[in-house]
């Protein structure tokens, strides 16, 4: 039986995940990186809804737990909870059930990836790796023998620079952009904003590349901000998220219609503004370099605003960049 491969960017606000169907087209998708301690839904039948167990902890991973636990702290890809929530995403794209095999591909910053040796970053993976021969149970399978995802190999690729691959080259491994000149590629995460300078031959230019930490993370908690300040109550879990995702940023509050567009456009800017000083200490006015190209989470909800450069681009989908690149490369390049 043939193992199968997934690359999962698992970052600290959403989950993405990509694999090559049958037709060797990458198919992608994506959850919260939202979860709970303990079990805390249950389904119309009373069984459970998200849960899973590891290492004698319950957890529910769902974007409908009321007091989600951050996922904001220095250990969270080595953590139970990191490997519940890249389980469940893995489960919800329909493509494994608990007890496969699989190869898979996790994500890290730059600053952590090219900050080590060989040797660090061979830890690096050996620590991810031992996390994931923790057995996860989903609870409330009916199932006597309840069984557990396999990995036969955990590998660990840069963020930023694996959206790279991504731009350079097409679902079937062929070519779409040269490598010739310079291109930033600028990676507005959860948590982070990887800055990439990539050269010929798949070079880093370190100088110009590095890791700050602003991302969409911050853009969230400015709407929760914005709606404390002018309605004068505490934002309910998701507000911000589901506020960024309705058409025209109107959400339902007690039972009416909100219009939370202008406190959303207002925390946009003041995000983009962050970020773009934390990318121009980089690169400058980047006339040197080709592209300057936005990916992840940040690029998707804020591409509107992300136009500081008259050479950016946004490709479709950037929040899947990172996971398209790793796999990507564990299908071609490797």
């Amino acid at each position: 039986m043939s193992i199968k491969t997934f690359a999962v960017d698992d970052g600290y606000a959403y989950t993405k995940v990509a694999w090559m169907n049958e037709d060797r087209r990458i198919e992608t998708m994506v959850i919260p990186s939202v979860a709970a301690i303990g079990l805390h839904l249950t389904g119309f039948d009373g069984g459970g809804s998200g849960g899973y167990t590891t290492d004698d902890l319950n957890f529910t991973v769902s974007q409908s737990v009321s007091k989600p636990q951050s996922t904001e702290f220095e250990d969270y890809p080595f953590s139970p909870m990191n490997r519940v929530i890249v389980h469940h995403a893995l489960l919800e794209t329909g493509k494994v059930r608990p007890g496969d095999t699989l190869e898979i591909a996790l994500s890290v910053p730059m600053s952590v990836f090219y900050s080590q040796s060989n040797e660090e970053r061979e830890q690096l993976r050996e620590r991810r790796a031992k996390s994931f021969a923790h057995t996860v149970f989903p609870v409330g399978v009916d199932d006597p023998e309840p069984k557990s995802l396999g990995f036969s190999a955990v590998s660990v690729y840069p963020e930023a620079a694996s959206a790279f691959i991504d731009y350079l080259f097409g679902d079937d491994g062929k070519m779409v952009n040269d490598n010739h000149g310079p291109v930033a590629i600028v990676d507005v995460g959860g948590h982070t904003t990887d800055v990439a300078v990539m050269l010929e031959g798949f070079q880093i230019d370190q100088r110009q590349s590095g890791t700050d930490e602003i991302g969409v993370l911050n853009l969230i908690r400015g709407i929760e901000d914005g709606v404390r300040s002018k309605y004068k109550f505490q934002p309910f879990a998701g507000l911000a998220e589901r506020a960024l995702r309705e058409p025209g940023n109107r959400v339902r509050i007690q039972g009416k219609i909100i219009d939370l567009s202008e406190i959303v456009t207002r925390a946009k800017h003041a995000v983009a503004e962050d970020i773009y000083q934390s990318v121009q200490r980089r690169i400058g006015g980047a006339h040197g370099l080709d592209a300057v190209v936005f990916v992840g989470g940040g690029a998707t909800v804020m591409s509107d605003v992300l136009k500081s450069y008259p050479h950016v681009q946004v490709p479709p989908e950037p929040h899947f960049a990172n996971a398209r690149g790793m796999l990507k490369y564990m299908n071609y390049l490797r």
